[in-house]
């Protein structure tokens, strides 16, 4: 365990926007390996501290943002150096947590890769594979018979095939795919919306402890950290950091769910939803998801073929022009139309493609949207940026 980093991590007001602000600063003013960080934070003066904060931030845009967080966070930091490491390694090891930070090389390489990637994580158990594939499984926490049952349906047949399931622990459909997956003999992983000593919700005692056993159990949050209902969005990107695919199982218009939805997208990870019945509730969340774009599941075989590609494609080195073709033909909307555009010009800018795409689908394409789909694109090897905002189809 990293004593410093975890020592920098537990100072109260301290979160992994001010610490990774602070970080950058850092390693641009002292150009020093990244792990020395934390140790050098503790053991810097007040003088030093106060100039790093100050001072240590980029010029630009972001450079700005950083020293005003760095600016308010200075307080804090300095606050900080009144408590030992030794408290919160103590702290955490009385929790029965492990911990480790963004340096560390235990770290995660998957979380590495997202926007807002956290500091530092507290677990029980282990952490997800890096090379084995992973899906995410989320859904309604009151959720139908059918959810239930295409819960328990794709998530065992996910785990037969050695996909790691993650997901929230939560009540429905997030519980029943973990220990479907589990029952199959397969690894289950869980992101809580708490500190990972704390079992959320308490009804899932027993899930927790095989989770523990079985896989793991993650969060971003400090030991002894009680659920709120602010933590649970935060906490939605990392199950869609963590997973290669999401899989949406039943949702209500205004779900978290659905929030994790958009951060895979947003993170360039592939959606998929099991589609509902149309007069159904639970089946608006999916049945939309589906309508913009998303990937339809109506049998395990359709996620785990793009998961094992997915993972697959990872290493390799060379390009096949007929695997290209057939991946391009087989796009969903809006993928399929944005990919038409480039093929009758290029290079062109997101603007002109929200246009074509949009005429080619009869409604108007969302510019978030359609980002999403460009990454996907980027993800399959099909096109590449010519400059910026500008794509072509992918040729080498």
């Amino acid at each position: 365990m990293n004593r410093y980093a975890c020592w920098l991590y537990s100072i109260p007001g301290i979160g992994r926007i001010r610490i990774h602000a602070l970080r950058r600063a850092f390693l641009r003013c002292y150009r020093a390996d990244p792990r020395l960080f934390p140790s050098s934070v503790f053991r810097m003066s007040e003088k030093e501290l106060r100039a790093l904060c100050q001072n240590g931030a980029e010029e630009g845009e972001e450079g700005a943002r950083d020293r005003e967080t760095l600016q308010r966070a200075c307080p804090y930091f300095l606050a900080g150096r009144q408590r030992e490491p030794e408290q919160a390694v103590s702290a955490c090891r009385r929790a029965g947590l492990f911990f480790v930070s963004y340096d560390d090389p235990g770290f995660p390489e998957r979380l590495k890769r997202i926007p807002e990637p956290p500091y530092a994580l507290y677990f029980r158990g282990s952490l997800p594979e890096e090379q084995r594939p992973s899906a995410g499984v989320v859904g309604a926490r009151l959720c139908s018979a059918y959810g239930r049952e295409q819960a328990r349906r794709f998530s065992a047949a996910l785990a037969e095939n050695g996909i790691q399931i993650v997901s929230g622990m939560a009540r429905g459909v997030d519980g029943i795919a973990q220990r479907a997956a589990m029952d199959a003999g397969g690894r289950s992983f869980a992101v809580l919306g708490c500190g990972a000593d704390i079992c959320y919700p308490a009804e899932n005692g027993a899930l927790y402890e095989r989770l523990r056993a079985e896989g793991g159990i993650i969060s971003e949050y400090p030991p002894g950290t009680r659920a709120e209902p602010g933590l649970f969005p935060v906490r939605n990107r990392l199950i869609a950091g963590f997973s290669d695919l999401v899989l949406l199982v039943e949702a209500r218009e205004r779900s978290g769910s659905l929030i994790t939805c958009a951060r895979a997208l947003e993170q360039g990870k592939e959606v998929y939803a099991v589609p509902g019945r149309v007069c159904d509730a639970l089946s608006v969340g999916p049945n939309r998801l589906i309508r913009d774009g998303a990937g339809i599941a109506t049998q395990a075989e359709d996620v785990i073929e793009v998961l094992l590609g997915i993972r697959g494609d990872a290493g390799a080195g060379e390009r096949n022009p007929e695997v290209e073709e057939e991946k391009a033909l087989s796009l969903p909307e809006p993928e399929a139309s944005l990919y038409r555009v480039l093929e009758e010009r290029e290079p062109c800018g997101l603007s002109e493609m929200l246009q074509g795409a949009g005429e080619s689908l009869r409604r108007e394409l969302r510019a978030e949207e359609a980002m999403g789909c460009m990454i996907r694109l980027e993800l399959k090897g099909l096109v590449e940026e010519a400059g910026v905002g500008q794509y072509i189809r992918r040729r080498s």
